[in-house]
């Protein structure tokens, strides 16, 4: 008779519960590493975000050379969005992430070294090419390190470590400034980080992958046309990511209105408090990491009710924020829309990654990456035209977009996963 999988051996443990934990290891190992990659990649751009427009104020004054730099940064994640899922099926994820890593570390190197604006522009736009294919690749290969049932906590801990590099970056940068140091040092310390972050990726556990060979070796346009209808047809039948994915657009939309309301009120209520706009977006942020931190508490509350909440919360809070005439109460107020603003973004890629397979994920994140980043760039143009009529229409905006799209769409987040429902109907 075959020994049962429940009797226990010698040494009182259980062979199943042994295999069990022999499987977590890896994983856990695989995602400290992915964790620590990503914060060091994260602290990089947050580096690079203040030192670039240093540079370029410095050397060639305020220009629209110098807009057109800053748009020239942002075409690549549109441009190449549509090919990017393409590799990602087609190839290892943690290959994409690695080679682009190593090849914007010695680019971002040599910014401070050009004497010509067009070689500023080329090497600024080589840079964000490698950092639009490697993104998509590390969001994806956050699958491979997160054991189902564990996909809320591990995403609040991945979430926790982009948004401590927002508040850390420009600190180090002004650390820099203050031994005197200009940003040219500032773009250094990026280029360590990229090559230490590829360095880790090597540790994480590969992207399980499920489509037979002939689907891999099909024409490189006829798969991104494949994967595109794939795609679209997966999440249009689950409406929890429908609905997740079409209330994120005019959320960013609202969170870059925010940002711009926030600037005004700086300058102008709180003028007298010197510096107090970095501060706000450093309180933002550091309630975000709170949040994501605490979301692994929040592990049997009901996700589309916490993301509903969240945004509706959120979207109350940033409605009373141009009634503040205190810097402090300012501070405190942006630091709960913070932590507020975490729960969801969580759910978010909580959500994703429950509902979509795992080699779908790097192709939805490349999908929506374009979305993302029209919706931010439309919101500050928003932002810059309310702000003329002051704050407080700026924040009713910021209010409506949060909470209408939500309250249109509250009927979607009661949808159980499809394997829920394929085991419900067997």
């Amino acid at each position: 008779m075959a020994p049962s999988t429940t009797q226990r051996s010698a040494d009182g443990e259980q062979p199943a519960k042994r295999v069990a934990e022999s499987r977590r290891a890896p994983l856990r190992h695989g995602q400290s590493a992915l964790l620590a990659s990503l914060f060091l990649v994260d602290l990089g751009a947050a580096m690079v975000a203040i030192a670039l427009p240093l540079l370029l104020v410095r050397d060639y004054g305020v220009s629209f050379a110098v807009g057109l730099t800053f748009a020239i940064g942002v075409l690549p994640r549109v441009v190449a969005a549509p090919f990017l899922g393409g590799l990602l099926i087609r190839y290892d994820p943690r290959r994409i992430a690695i080679i682009s890593a190593l090849a914007s570390a010695p680019l971002t190197a040599l910014i401070p070294l050009t004497d010509r604006m067009w070689q500023f522009q080329v090497l600024n736009l080589a840079v964000n090419l490698f950092g639009a294919i490697a993104e998509p690749s590390r969001l994806a290969l956050r699958a491979s390190t997160i054991e189902a049932g564990e996909e809320f906590r591990g995403n609040g801990l991945f979430v926790a470590a982009e948004r401590v590099p927002r508040v850390l970056g420009p600190g180090l940068v002004g650390v820099l400034a203050g031994l005197g140091l200009g940003p040219d040092w500032s773009f250094l310390f990026p280029t360590a980080f990229a090559v230490l972050a590829a360095l880790l990726v090597l540790r994480v556990p590969a992207v399980p992958r499920k489509l037979p060979a002939e689907h891999l070796r099909r024409n490189f346009l006829a798969l991104v046309a494949a994967n595109t209808r794939l795609l679209v047809t997966t999440t249009s039948r689950d409406r929890f990511v429908a609905g997740l994915t079409v209330t994120a657009v005019p959320y960013v939309v609202a969170s870059s209105i925010a940002r711009i309301m926030l600037l005004a009120m700086a300058q102008t209520r709180f003028a007298s408090h010197p510096g107090l706009y970095g501060w706000l977006l450093g309180a933002i942020s550091l309630g975000a990491v709170l949040g994501a931190l605490m979301s692994g508490l929040a592990g049997r509350v009901d996700y589309g009710t916490l993301y509903i909440a969240g945004n509706l919360i959120e979207a109350a809070v940033w409605l009373g924020v141009p009634m503040i005439h205190n810097p402090y109460a300012a501070l405190v107020a942006v630091f709960c829309t913070g932590i507020l603003e975490a729960a969801p973004t969580v759910v978010f890629f909580a959500e994703v990654q429950r509902r979509l397979s795992p080699e779908l994920l790097g192709y939805f994140y490349a999908a929506t990456m374009p979305l993302i980043d029209a919706a931010a760039t439309a919101g500050y143009l928003l932002g810059g035209v309310l702000i003329k009529h002051g704050v407080t229409p700026s924040g009713w905006c910021v209010a409506l977009l949060m909470a209408v799209p939500v309250l249109a769409t509250m009927r979607w987040y009661r949808v159980p996963p499809p394997e829920t429902v394929l085991v419900a109907a067997a």
